[in-house]
């Protein structure tokens, strides 16, 4: 009780001991001009100030008189207050609050709104700074047309089977966080249909803008003439892996057969190991969720990670992919898969 009544008596006191040539940052305040015509927030652009300002009650600042007086204290409690109680002051930093406002411009343009300027303020009063960010946000620029630019035949179909999916649309605002969005989409929907090193880089956006008219017309381009899609041929488990012996002698490879059910066909895995498991070969029937003859999917390897992560006996899980060398006449790309458990210490 004591040490809250002295920081309330004192807490504005605090000017005293900030050094020569420095001030404590004590708030940051977002304007945006014409807010009504924009759909950019304050909050969102916020989020872009690099250098939080200190707490305070309109203007005092308790916790951080009490980094004063407790920061060369020798004594137990002096050193538990600097350490559980009080607060390090935050000294206005020139080079942030620039860094800020650069942040602040390339979220703006970056949302269609090109060119946008920011503007800073600073204000100081009794050793403390207050710093402004005056937003002038342009014109919005709009999607006029989304155009799309495949070569490979195949891979051009299912991207126009996702159209409906698609967050870039003609009539949107730009933005290009819609955009990574959608390579991100493409990417993941491709490694799902067997397309084991198809990567988001392949992936470009060409943005033409018309600057009379404010609108932006997109071309998504996927670069390559031709994209592998890639099969199962087998899928290898061993549930005795060590890290620290990864390659052992393997004394026993041995095929087990699952049936998933009546009407699915049978796959099999095959169990590779030094010793005896010493745990039921079927336990992984509905935990390994890739099998042979199936397209590779980056989805199920997921699936199969979160499965395995369910068993008690095991403490981490490994799954790897090789690829299979291919053979003239060849129209499919084949992959083993490669599954390494390892038993937990108390196991």
């Amino acid at each position: 009780m004591f040490v809250l009544v002295a920081v309330t008596l004192t807490g504005c006191a605090v000017q005293e001991y900030v050094p020569e040539g420095k001030t404590i940052l004590i708030n940051n305040w977002v304007e945006i001009k014409d807010l009504e015509q924009t759909t950019i927030s304050k909050s969102e652009v916020s989020n872009y100030i690099i250098q939080n300002a200190d707490r305070n009650i309109y203007g005092w600042l308790p916790r951080v008189w009490l980094y004063y007086k407790t920061v060369n204290k020798t004594s137990a409690f002096g050193k538990w207050v600097n350490r559980s109680i009080a607060h390090k002051p935050t000294y206005y930093n020139a080079q942030s609050t620039a860094e800020s406002r650069v942040q602040m411009e390339t979220y703006l343009n970056n949302m269609g709104y090109f060119k946008s300027k920011v503007h800073t303020e600073k204000t100081d009063k009794k050793k403390r700074s207050t710093v402004a960010y005056h937003v002038t946000p342009t014109k919005p620029y709009y999607i006029r047309d989304v155009g799309y630019k495949i070569k490979d035949s195949v891979v051009a179909k299912i991207v126009s089977e996702m159209e409906s999916e698609m967050p870039v649309k003609s009539g949107d605002i730009y933005n290009a966080f819609n955009m990574d969005k959608e390579r991100e989409l493409i990417t993941t929907r491709l490694r799902d249909k067997g397309y084991y090193f198809f990567t988001k880089d392949y992936i470009i956006f060409e943005v033409d803008t018309n600057l009379r008219q404010h609108k932006a017309d997109i071309m998504v381009r996927i670069d390559g003439e031709k994209h592998d899609k890639y099969i199962i041929n087998r899928v290898f488990i061993n549930p005795n892996y060590n890290v620290q012996n990864p390659n052992p002698t393997m004394n026993d490879t041995v095929p087990f057969t699952f049936s998933i059910g009546k009407k699915h066909t049978e796959h099999r895995f095959d169990f590779t190991y030094s010793r005896p498991p010493k745990i039921k070969f079927k336990t992984f029937n509905q935990v390994i969720l890739i099998h042979p003859g199936e397209e590779y999917s980056q989805h199920r390897v997921k699936q199969s990670y979160r499965a395995m992560g369910g068993l008690k006996l095991y403490n981490m899980s490994n799954i790897s992919f090789d690829t299979i060398p291919s053979k003239p006449g060849d129209t499919v790309k084949m992959l083993n898969c490669n599954v390494n458990l390892q038993r937990g210490k108390l196991n």
